[in-house]
């Protein structure tokens, strides 16, 4: 290396933009996103998350009118959002994220918890995984809604 290298180099970078921005940029411009609990958040793309991002819009705001979301992962960060101090208020055993339902909403005027699984990213319930989620909330008295 010589001093030429290094000022060639310098005004090299200063004229083009880095392959991780660029590539950054591509990924935050496709990032989906969603208001949650009145926060904005992003969701990596993708067929999973743009689910998630209609539950959290369509489903809880029709069905679960004034609930917060207590848990939500993205297929990038799986705990995108998850209110430890909250859920263990209600009782539930945090376990690892490969356990937990998709989403999870609680509506504290009627006292109900939302467990949403998305089919698409466990499959059918089945009484392997309802067994799963009974774990979870056998510590839980509220009223479940899965």
């Amino acid at each position: 290396e010589s001093p030429e290298w290094d000022n060639s180099l310098n005004e090299f970078l200063s004229e083009h933009e880095s392959l991780i921005n660029i590539y950054s940029s591509k990924r935050d411009f496709l990032k989906r996103p969603v208001m949650i609990n009145g926060e904005k958040f992003s969701f990596s793309p993708g067929p999973h998350n743009e689910l998630q991002k209609q539950i959290i819009e369509e489903f809880g705001s029709r069905f679960a009118q004034g609930s917060e979301c207590l848990y939500v992962g993205d297929t990038a960060k799986k705990d995108l959002l998850i209110n430890h101090e909250k859920l263990e208020e209600l009782g539930f055993v945090i376990s690892t994220h490969d356990k937990m339902p998709d989403v999870i909403l609680y509506c504290e005027d009627k006292n109900w918890i939302y467990f949403i699984e998305e089919v698409n990213s466990t499959g059918p319930m089945d009484y392997k995984r309802i067994g799963e989620i009974n774990q979870l909330t056998e510590n839980v008295e509220r009223n479940l809604i899965n």
